[in-house]
């Protein structure tokens, strides 16, 4: 994300972890399966995972609900991940195409 940092609000979280990144520092973990769904627990104890990326397209694909990140499932699965990863002092990194549908 090399050049991003400069979007976000000085000394705001997300901008230290982005200008963390350009230096190459940065421990991103991408969660887009039901296996890590249920390794999360295990997952936001490991040392030097700074962040966590949610994939809700794939993990609704991988959930059975293909094309369906509205899906109650798919958004408890998501709310469950950012919860878990938030209590552990792990960002939380969105993947959204549509700003109308991040609202």
């Amino acid at each position: 994300m090399p050049g991003h940092a400069g979007y976000l609000a000085s000394g705001s979280r997300l901008g230290r972890l982005l200008d963390r990144e350009q230096q190459g520092d940065v421990g991103l973990f991408l969660m887009e399966s039901p296996e890590a769904l249920q390794a999360v627990d295990e997952i936001v104890k490991v040392p030097g995972v700074d962040a966590i990326m949610l994939g809700p397209f794939d993990l609704a694909h991988a959930l059975g609900l293909p094309g369906q990140t509205t899906h109650k499932v798919v958004i408890e699965a998501c709310r469950e991940i950012s919860a878990k990863a938030r209590n552990n002092g792990i960002e939380i990194v969105w993947t959204m195409f549509s700003g109308s549908r991040a609202a």
